[in-house]
């Protein structure tokens, strides 16, 4: 399937993200394991989108003492709490780290290449819908295809 390409958002302090997410799971009353630090860990180092199975490669080169089941039901439970938002690419599902800001996937059906694309590029369509078909949409996490300018020419 190829590495998706990773663009850089925002830069996110990864100490203050681990100690703000440290505090949100104590007041949820979960205990926030190293092993749950460390699979966080990666998608702050990644700043990417992380099939659980690259989750569990990259875990076991870090020689993490800790066993794919474990990883599949934290990343389940980070995306519970809107920690990490999931998505189905190319009919994989991926994890990243949910931003505060909706964004959307343009997604290459040639070489699977991912671009994100900002929410506000929706606003007028969101307008429009509401004031032609009285239908308020709710874009949380668009994921159009189509063929980038690599694949296009």
């Amino acid at each position: 399937m190829g590495n998706l390409s990773h663009h850089h958002h925002h830069p996110v302090d990864h100490e203050q993200f681990q100690a703000e997410l440290k505090d949100k799971l104590n007041s949820l009353g979960y205990r926030y394991t190293p092993q749950r630090q460390q699979i966080v860990g990666l998608f702050l180092a990644d700043e990417g989108h992380l099939t659980p199975k690259e989750v569990t490669e990259r875990m076991e080169s870090q020689s993490a003492a800790i066993d794919q089941a474990t990883i599949y039901r934290s990343l389940e439970f980070f995306h519970k709490i809107g920690v990490l938002s999931c998505s189905q690419i190319g009919g994989q599902t991926v994890y990243e780290i949910a931003h505060s800001v909706p964004h959307h996937h343009l997604v290459c059906t040639n070489c699977d290449a991912v671009m994100p694309l900002d929410d506000h590029h929706f606003d007028e369509l969101v307008e429009h819908l509401w004031q032609d078909h009285q239908f308020k949409a709710s874009l949380t996490h668009l994921t159009i295809s189509g063929l980038c300018g690599h694949c296009a020419n």
